[in-house]
């Protein structure tokens, strides 16, 4: 019989699936003073001192209203207000940490500083309110074009990719350039076929093309922003193969405000990388009217430029109805500053790794076992840039839950919430959606240009046989 006298849940907030809660809480719901032994008598049973109770204990970051974790949290605050000493609650901000003293007297280094906390807070405020202040996080109601719940359901632990390394994956970029307003965002998705549900994408990196040396933390001039993006062109195409061979296409906003078209002049012509390399241009016909000529080197099919005006609502429905068919993975949440996550791995008996993302049931676990194959967990250490790619995930993902549709009759608009409006960009959610509509496209060419079986007709009466003439005398 398995039991257990305590169970400790460390960030338990970012803990997607209930069924790892459901299922290891029985183990320690059984009487720790209960005991079997041969030879034992029951007055040896009496005379042992009592143990300690067992305990359940979950420890986190606040994550969202709907999750078990603020189930409990507030069920333990509820219970301990009433004075039932079975429950304890603790709630430790990071004004706690920060202000930490020994014997009455300020700490002279504490474990946390405000300027980390500032930091934070001008990145991602409401993921830092969750993280430092203990704030959670509910759902916007009626009207949220994305929620939390089904980005959380498909965000998996996994390093985010910073380039093609072994040039055998797929990729789409995203572009909406900027100059003075707004933010300048690169981010790219890995696309791939899945044998049962068709293409599906990944959201590998997001790259904020911000001058940190500015004050406002303005785009970068328009050449660094050109030069940045081919340079994430030939990371992500790789090694060893033509040009823009895994790149399935660039996105780039074409709207007037971004200055889109203006920027993708840049790329027509054939141009040289840091090593010396030539490689050719990128031309949309439709925007680049007679450029092809100009240029008949530049490839015609790679660039897309996506207009507002034309794009804007059919990207936002496209991104609505492939997140909804859960065909979108984001990498899981990640606390800044962390520097590392926790991988899991399945582990067969020629010492071969394969990542899993969710840990197996009992049932599960016992079968992958007589196959020869552990689970394993291993600490990643991240790079300065995994990290950087990590936190602005997170940033897309909170500006796609701030989005909202606002209807006017039959027509629609999406925009942020009127209360993060002035205080919010939306540039992250707005590639995003770019990437989702150019899966949205992919999934129907899928369907369109399928090869439907021959059927047979001749079956069918009066098809394949001569008809019966029939006269009357």
């Amino acid at each position: 019989m398995k039991r257990s006298n305590l169970n400790f849940y460390d960030e338990a907030g970012y803990v997607g699936d209930e069924e790892l809660f459901h299922t290891s809480e029985p183990f320690c719901l059984q009487d720790n003073s209960f005991g079997l032994g041969q030879g034992q008598s029951d007055d040896l049973e009496k005379s042992r001192p009592t143990p300690f109770t067992n305990q359940l204990i979950y420890a986190s970051s606040a994550g969202r209203t709907d999750q078990y974790f603020f189930k409990k949290y507030r069920e333990a605050s509820l219970h301990m207000d009433a004075g039932d000493k079975d429950y304890f609650c603790a709630d430790i901000n990071s004004d706690n940490i920060i202000k930490a003293t020994k014997h009455g007297v300020p700490l002279p280094k504490p474990m946390l500083d405000q300027s980390t906390v500032d930091a934070a807070m001008r990145m991602d405020k409401e993921k830092a309110l969750r993280e430092y202040g203990n704030i959670f996080t509910s759902e916007g109601g009626t009207g949220q074009a994305f929620r939390r719940a089904d980005i959380i359901k498909n965000s998996v632990t996994r390093v985010p990719l910073l380039c093609n390394e072994n040039s055998d994956k797929l990729f789409a970029l995203a572009y909406d350039p900027a100059r003075i307003k707004d933010n300048s965002v690169i981010a790219i998705a890995q696309y791939y076929q899945d044998p049962n549900f068709g293409w599906k994408m990944k959201i590998e990196n997001v790259v904020s093309l911000a001058d940190h040396l500015k004050k406002k933390k303005t785009p970068i001039t328009t050449p660094n922003q050109v030069k940045a993006l081919k340079q994430l062109l030939l990371d992500y195409n790789g090694e060893g193969v033509a040009d823009y061979e895994n790149v399935m296409q660039l996105l780039v906003d074409a709207g007037s405000g971004g200055a889109g078209v203006p920027i993708t002049d840049f790329l027509c012509e054939d141009w040289e990388d840091a090593n010396g390399v030539i490689h050719r241009g990128l031309i949309d016909p439709e925007y680049n009217e007679g450029d092809d000529k100009k240029f008949p080197n530049a490839i015609k099919d790679k660039l897309k430029l996506l207009s507002p005006v034309k794009y804007k609502v059919e990207m936002y429905e496209a991104a609505i109805k492939m997140m909804e068919l859960n065909l979108i993975e984001f990498t899981q949440e990640y606390i800044s500053g962390k520097g590392y996550i926790e991988l899991l791995y399945e582990v067969d008996a020629k010492g071969r790794k394969h990542q899993r993302f969710n840990y197996p049931s009992e049932e599960e676990e016992k079968k992958l076992r007589k196959n020869g194959v552990q689970i394993e967990s291993n600490t990643y250490h991240l790079s300065r840039d995994e990290e950087v790619a990590l936190t602005q995930i997170d940033a897309m993902k909170t500006e796609l839950v701030n989005m909202y549709r606002f209807k006017s009759g039959e027509k629609s608009r999406f925009d942020l919430a009127p209360e993060k409006a002035n205080s919010m960009h939306d540039d992250r959610a707005y590639v995003f959606v770019m990437l989702a509509w150019y899966l949205a496209q992919l999934r129907r060419e899928n369907i369109t240009k399928r090869k439907r079986p021959k059927q047979d007709a001749s079956h069918m009466v009066g098809i394949g046989k001569r008809a019966k003439s029939w006269k009357r005398f």
